[in-house]
């Protein structure tokens, strides 16, 4: 619910994740909008970034592949308050790294 509320927010967050769904369903690289994080070794999370860059959000992202389909789980969101904070961000990899999801 939190990662819908902050969506809804705004007009611009709306538009925003809009924009972000339709490129990653595209199979498009964009690094401003989804970036894949790489903690170690697995290429498995990514972050759906929100503008502006410094003081928006963040939703981060674990990918499951399920019959060469991915399925994308948008898992913790993280507000930003101005500065890069790299433990934070392993902090939270490792926390949905636990999460199990089953794909039907």
């Amino acid at each position: 619910m939190e990662i819908l509320s902050f969506v809804k927010q705004s007009q611009g967050n709306i538009v925003r994740f809009r924009i972000l769904v339709d490129f990653i369903l595209r199979g498009f690289t964009n690094t401003d909008m989804y970036e894949y994080v790489s903690v170690k070794g697995s290429s498995q999370f990514a972050k759906m970034k929100f503008l502006p860059i410094k003081s928006g959000g963040l939703i981060y992202c674990k990918e499951h592949w399920l019959n060469d389909q991915v399925i994308i789980v948008a898992a913790q969101l993280h507000c930003q308050n101005g500065l890069d904070d790299i433990d934070s961000e392993t902090h939270i990899i490792n926390k949905i790294a636990n999460y199990e999801y089953e794909a039907k």
